[in-house]
C-alpha cells in the first residue's frame, strides 16, 4: 500500500486507538480551523492582547493632557474669633469665626513646547510595538500547530505502515503453517514467521502509542483537553514554497514583525529625545476660578467671584536634569539601533537554516519515494518466488522488512518536508499577520 493510499485511510480513521468510539460524533478538522482554535484558546496571545490593551490605555492617558481640567472645591475654616471693626456706632465683621467657600477650577495646558504631542506620537508607538509583539507570537504559534498537525499524521500513517507489514507477517506465518502440514515447509519457516509477527505486533503497538502522544501535543497547543478526541483532515503533501532564496530572504527583513517592532521602537527611542529636549522649554497654562463664599463679610462683601489667569512657565535652571534626560534617551536611541541590527542578524540565520533545511528535506523526500517504489517491487517479486517455491522464507521475511522501512522513510520524509516547508514560511513571516498583512508603520528607523 503506498504512502498516499494510506493518507487516505488516515483523512477518515480518528486519530488516537483510545477515540475511537467517539468518532463518529467527531467532525475532522483542517488545518486552518486547527490555527484558528488555537489563537483564540493561547494563553500567551491573550496575555500578548492584554499587553495591547494597557498600552492603548496609555495613548489615551497622553491625549488627556490636552482635555481641560474642571475640579470642584469644599472648604470649611473655623476661627478661634472672630474680627470685628466698630466704626461709628456701627460693628463690622471683618472675618467671622466660621467661613464656608465652594470653588470651580478649570486648567487647560497650552502646548507651546509640543510636549504633549510628543507624548501622545510616543505611546502610539509603543502601541504599535506592543501589537508587533502580538504578531511575533502568533507566527510562532501557527507553526506550532502545524508541527503538531503534521505530527499527528505522521503519527497516523506509520500506524498504518505497522497494520500492513503485520499483515503480511501474518499472511507469510499462514502460508509457512500450511506448508508444513502438506509437507513442503518447515518447523524452522514456521518459528520464523511467528518471530516476525511478534516483532510486527511491537511495532504496531510502538505506533499506537505515537499517536496517543502526538495526540496529547496537539489538544496542548491548540488549547484543549489533552483527552480531546482528534480527527484530522489529510493536506496536500507536495505543495512547493513559491519563493526565490534572494525574495524570501527580502520579505524576511522586510515583513517579520521582530523588525518592524525595532524600526518602530527606535521611532519611539527618538521621541524620548525630543521630550528631553521640550522638558527645559517654557510652558503655559489658562487657569479661570469660580468662587462661591456665602458667609462674606466686609466693608462690600462678595458672595461670588470669579478670575482668570494665564501663567507662563521658564525654566531658568533644572539642576542637569534636562542633560541627564537627553543623555538617557540618546543612550536607548543607540541601544534600539543595535538590537535590530541584531534581530536582522538573528532572522537571516534563521532562514537560511530553513531554507537548507528545506532543500534538504526535498532531496530525501524523492529518494525516500524511489526507495519504496523499488521496496514494493521486490516484495512483490519476493512473495511470488516464495508462493511458487524457488525461494526461501528468508528472502521473504528480508524483503518485507526492507518494504516497512522504505514505507517508514517515505512518511517520514514526507512530513519532514512539510515541517521543513512550515520552519520557512515562519522564517519569512508569513504565519504572524493571517489575512490582513503587516501593518504600515510609516517611517523607518
Amino acid at each position: 500500500m503506498s504512502f498516499f493510499r494510506r493518507a487516505s485511510v488516515a483523512a477518515i480513521l480518528l486519530i488516537g486507538m483510545n477515540a475511537i468510539p467517539a468518532m463518529a460524533q467527531t467532525k475532522p478538522m483542517s488545518l486552518d480551523q486547527s490555527i484558528a482554535i488555537a489563537i483564540q484558546n493561547s494563553k500567551s496571545l491573550k496575555i500578548a492582547a492584554d499587553a495591547v490593551k494597557k498600552a492603548g490605555g496609555q495613548v489615551e492617558l497622553a491625549y488627556t493632557n490636552y482635555i481641560p481640567k474642571l475640579n470642584g472645591v469644599l472648604t470649611y475654616t473655623r476661627y478661634n474669633e472672630s474680627v470685628t471693626a466698630k466704626i461709628g456706632q456701627q460693628s463690622i465683621v471683618l472675618t467671622p469665626d466660621s467661613q464656608r467657600e465652594i470653588s470651580a477650577v478649570a486648567t487647560l495646558p497650552v502646548d507651546i513646547s509640543g510636549e504633549i504631542h510628543t507624548a501622545v506620537t510616543q505611546s502610539k508607538l509603543l502601541e504599535l510595538s506592543s501589537k508587533l509583539s502580538y504578531y511575533t507570537q502568533q507566527n510562532q504559534l501557527v507553526l506550532d500547530v502545524n508541527n503538531a498537525y503534521f505530527s499527528v499524521l505522521q503519527a497516523h500513517s506509520l500506524v498504518q505502515v505497522a497494520q500492513e507489514s503485520l499483515n503480511n507477517a501474518e499472511d507469510t506465518l499462514r502460508i509457512a503453517q500450511a506448508n508444513l502440514q502438506a509437507g513442503t515447509g518447515t518447523k524452522y519457516d514456521v518459528l520464523q514467521a511467528e518471530t516476525d509477527v511478534a516483532n510486527a505486533q511491537q511495532q504496531l503497538l510502538s505506533a499506537k502509542n505515537q499517536v496517543s502522544l502526538a495526540n496529547a501535543s496537539f489538544n496542548n497547543v491548540l488549547g484543549l483537553s489533552l483527552s480531546t478526541p482528534v480527527n484530522l483532515v489529510q493536506i496536500n503533501t507536495t505543495l512547493p514554497v513559491s519563493t526565490s532564496y534572494q525574495n524570501g530572504m527580502e520579505e524576511a527583513v522586510k515583513e517579520r514583525p521582530e523588525v518592524l517592532q525595532s524600526d518602530v521602537l527606535i521611532r519611539a527611542a527618538n521621541e524620548g529625545i525630543q521630550l528631553a529636549r521640550q522638558s527645559s522649554l517654557p510652558t503655559m497654562g489658562l487657569n479661570w476660578g469660580l468662587n462661591y463664599t456665602p458667609d462674606a463679610t466686609g466693608f462690600s462683601p462678595r458672595i461670588v467671584t470669579w478670575q482668570a489667569t494665564v501663567q507662563l512657565t521658564i525654566p531658568l535652571f533644572d539642576g542637569g536634569v534636562t542633560k541627564a534626560q537627553l543623555r538617557q534617551a540618546r543612550a536607548d536611541v543607540n541601544s534600539q539601533i543595535v538590537s535590530k541590527q541584531q534581530v536582522i542578524q538573528n532572522i537571516e540565520l534563521e532562514y537560511r537554516q530553513a531554507y537548507l533545511n528545506m532543500q534538504d528535506a526535498n532531496a530525501r523526500l524523492k529518494v525516500a519515494n524511489a526507495a519504496l517504489t523499488q521496496a514494493q517491487e521486490a516484495f512483490r517479486l519476493a512473495e511470488v518466488r516464495y508462493k511458487a517455491g524457488v525461494s526461501t522464507q528468508l528472502e521473504l521475511s528480508n524483503a518485507r522488512t526492507s518494504l516497512a522501512q522504505a514505507e517508514s522513510n517515505q512518511v517520514t520524509a514526507t512530513y519532514g518536508y512539510l515541517t521543513a516547508r512550515a520552519a520557512l514560511e515562519k522564517a519569512i513571516g508569513r504565519y504572524a499577520y493571517g489575512k490582513v498583512g503587516p501593518p504600515n508603520i510609516g517611517g523607518k528607523g
